[in-house]
């Protein structure tokens, strides 16, 4: 239903659905019933639909999302393109102690450090709840719940929901090697000013 609801508000170019094999017919079909052409007249003004041109659907697997990348892939597809997502959004996605390293691996792999991540979540299982909030700087990411951020948020908590919010943290390596590039710049832009008098 998110994404659904995201590529009819045209918010995005693109969203891509993911789903695990078990239910990507289900998925599919759900698409299907809410995508529509311009020769669709069934659709009233009053119905949302998107385009299906703006959303797309795809298996995606967090244990094995390599697999489905080189999938993607062998079909001349890029919606699975390592490290080239904008944005990531999940609902319901924190369930399961055994699922919690997948899941981050997973969002780190189609992560640059501009994407945002948002995800609501019910506290399902109070332990990968833990484990998620616990392992998540230690796949890179900065963290922030930010349920009480907006009174336009405070529903989600009447339904137990949290709001967080990722993004992936540069390394302390990266972020050395950008000061000191700016500084032998910076240095340059001196030594040429100089030489030019």
């Amino acid at each position: 239903m998110l994404g659904l609801i995201l590529a009819a508000s045209n918010v995005a170019d693109k969203v891509i659905t993911t789903e695990t094999t078990e239910v990507m017919q289900n998925l599919q079909q759900n698409v299907d019933n809410n995508t529509c052409h311009d020769s669709d007249n069934s659709k009233t003004e009053s119905t949302r639909c998107c385009s299906p041109s703006m959303i797309s659907v795809r298996r995606l697997r967090w244990d094995n999302y390599r697999k489905d990348i080189e999938t993607c892939q062998s079909e001349r597809s890029s919606e699975l393109d390592p490290h080239s997502f904008d944005t990531i959004v999940g609902t319901d996605v924190i369930f399961s102690m055994a699922l919690v390293k997948p899941l981050l691996k997973t969002m780190k792999k189609f992560s640059k450090p501009t994407t945002d991540i948002f995800l609501c979540v019910q506290v399902r299982c109070e332990d990968s709840h833990d484990y998620f909030m616990k392992k998540a700087p230690k796949y890179g990411f900065s963290l922030k719940e930010c349920s009480y951020d907006s009174k336009n948020l405070l529903w989600g908590l009447d339904l137990d929901c949290k709001l967080l919010h990722l993004r992936l943290q540069e390394n302390i390596a990266e972020k050395k090697r950008k000061l000191d590039d700016y500084t032998m710049s910076k240095s340059n832009q001196g030594r040429e000013k100089k030489n030019k008098r």
